[in-house]
């Protein structure tokens, strides 16, 4: 039985930080967007890329960016609540879902976040290594239903903080006729 549960945790956790993986992610983004009264709340999701990974691993090495994936966890379990959800989706990319919170919450959480994150350096090689984060967030609709559309609403935002310079958050962003996307 233990080996059972042993082998479901690493289904659905990274080994290196100890979060949800991919898989886990998935699993908890539709079981939220098939509870029709969680779906009533205000609901965040978030996609967070670091900015300058690759610069961590390959003047420090992959121990380095360990460890900086390892500090950036810590960071995000400190600043969020036990009730979210936090996964490693891979490399150097993370994604939460924040329940029952307001965007305007979700905001003030993220830049404490983003703040955190800007701090942190490996202890291998501290005066060249600094990393920020691009964050995208979308609250999610009572009309949301596939898990994918919602994470491509939130990670196009991801990347449009990247374009707009790396180490910010976007909440919302213009479409073709220039008003704000929610």
């Amino acid at each position: 039985r233990r080996r059972e549960r042993k082998h479901r945790w690493e289904a659905s956790h990274d080994a290196l930080t100890g979060v949800l993986n991919r898989r886990g992610f998935l699993g908890a983004l539709t079981q939220l967007l098939d509870n029709p009264d969680a779906m009533q709340q205000h609901n965040v999701l978030v996609m967070m890329d670091l900015d300058h990974f690759k610069q961590v691993n390959d003047s420090g090495g992959h121990q380095a960016g360990d460890q900086i994936l390892q500090d950036l966890t810590a960071v995000l379990q400190k600043r969020l609540r036990n009730t979210d959800v936090i996964a490693r989706l891979g490399g150097d990319e993370f994604a939460l879902i924040l329940y029952n919170c307001s965007r305007e919450t979700a905001l003030g959480i993220l830049e404490s976040v983003r703040e955190d994150i800007s701090r942190l350096r490996p202890h291998s090689n501290p005066e060249v290594c600094r990393v920020t984060a691009s964050i995208g967030l979308t609250r999610l609709r009572a009309d949301d239903s596939l898990p994918h559309e919602v994470i491509r609403r939130a990670d196009a935002r991801c990347y449009l903080a990247k374009e707009r310079g790396r180490n910010r958050i976007i909440g919302h962003e213009p479409d073709n006729e220039g008003s704000l996307l929610r």
